[in-house]
C-alpha cells in the first residue's frame, strides 16, 4: 500500500495550492520488459550499454475553486503516456554518473466520465546519480528538466476567451512553447518502510492583477518575479525507499499557477 499527501500547486505556475492525498495499492514487479517499482511504471523495449528506450507515464491532480479561474471551467485530472529515450554512456559500471533523458508524452484529461486529448509535452532531463553515498542502498540524485508544451495544453492551462475575460483577467490566446523547468535533488535510503519528504521552491509568476501571460514571452513582462513556495509531500510504502527531496519548479508561463505531477520513469 502506498500513501502520499502534501500541499501542492494547482497547475504549472500557480500561486494557489491545496492539500492533496492519495492511497493506492502498491506492488513491485520487474520483468524483462515491464517494471513497476519506486521509479514508476515503465516498459523497457531497448536496453544497451549506452542507450535505453522505455515507455513511461505521468499523472496530475485536478483543480477546483481556484480564485484566478473564477468563472472558468475547472481543470480535470491529467495523465500522460509516451516514450523516453535515455543516453547513459557517461555512467560507470555501477550505474553512477550522468544520463540524458528525452521524454515525449501525449496528455489526456479526465473527470472519470470522459477522456479528452490535451496535446503533448516534450522534455529533456539531465540527471546525475551517485550510489552508496551513505552506504548500501542509498542513492543521491540531482536533475534539471526543461519542458515544452503544445498549444492545446497551453490553452487548457492559460487560455482566456473573450467571454471569460474580466477587468483583471484579459483575454489571452495561448501558444505552444516553453512550459517550465524542474530542478530536483533527492537522497534515498532503502529501509523496511519508505518515507518520502519533498520540498518544492520557486514559481516564476507575474503580479496578481494579471492572471495569464504568454508562455514564450516572459521577456516582455518586466513585472515578473520569483515567488518562493514550499510544498511538502510525505509517502510511506512497505519494502521501498526513504527519500528526502528538495525540488524547485519555476514556471515561465503565467501567474495562474503550478500543477503537481506524480511521474513515472524517473
Amino acid at each position: 500500500m502506498a500513501v502520499g499527501g502534501g500541499r501542492v500547486p494547482d497547475y504549472p505556475g500557480a500561486d494557489e495550492s491545496n492539500w492533496r492525498g492519495i492511497v493506492v495499492p502498491w506492488f513491485v514487479y520487474r520483468g524483462p520488459v515491464f517494471s513497476v517499482d519506486e521509479r514508476g511504471i515503465r516498459g523497457r523495449f531497448v536496453d544497451t550499454s549506452h542507450w535505453e528506450l522505455d515507455f513511461t507515464a505521468t499523472a496530475a491532480f485536478n483543480t477546483r475553486e481556484n480564485e484566478r479561474r473564477a468563472g472558468m471551467p475547472e481543470l480535470d485530472y491529467l495523465f500522460g503516456i509516451g516514450p523516453q529515450l535515455v543516453y547513459k554512456g557517461w555512467q560507470g559500471a555501477g550505474g553512477s554518473g550522468a544520463s540524458a533523458h528525452f521524454k515525449l508524452r501525449a496528455i489526456q484529461s479526465t473527470d472519470f466520465k470522459r477522456v479528452d486529448s490535451r496535446g503533448g509535452t516534450f522534455s529533456t532531463e539531465l540527471r546525475w546519480r551517485e550510489f552508496g553515498v551513505l552506504g548500501s542502498g542509498s542513492v543521491l540524485t540531482a536533475s534539471i528538466e526543461p519542458t515544452w508544451a503544445s498549444q492545446p495544453l497551453q490553452r487548457y492551462f492559460y487560455g482566456v476567451s473573450a467571454s471569460e475575460a474580466t477587468a483583471t483577467r484579459p483575454a489571452y490566446e495561448a501558444r505552444a512553447g516553453y512550459l517550465g523547468t524542474d530542478f530536483g535533488l533527492s537522497l534515498r535510503q532503502r529501509l523496511a518502510r519508505c518515507v518520502v519528504v519533498r520540498r518544492r521552491r520557486g514559481s516564476l509568476a507575474a503580479r496578481r492583477g494579471q492572471p495569464r501571460q504568454p508562455a514564450a514571452r516572459l521577456e516582455d513582462q518586466p513585472h515578473a518575479r520569483l515567488r518562493p513556495r514550499v510544498d511538502t509531500v510525505a509517502q510511506q510504502r512497505d519494502g521501498q525507499l526513504i527519500s528526502v527531496r528538495r525540488r524547485a519548479a519555476p514556471s515561465r508561463t503565467a501567474p495562474l499557477g503550478g500543477r503537481s505531477e506524480v511521474t513515472g520513469g524517473r
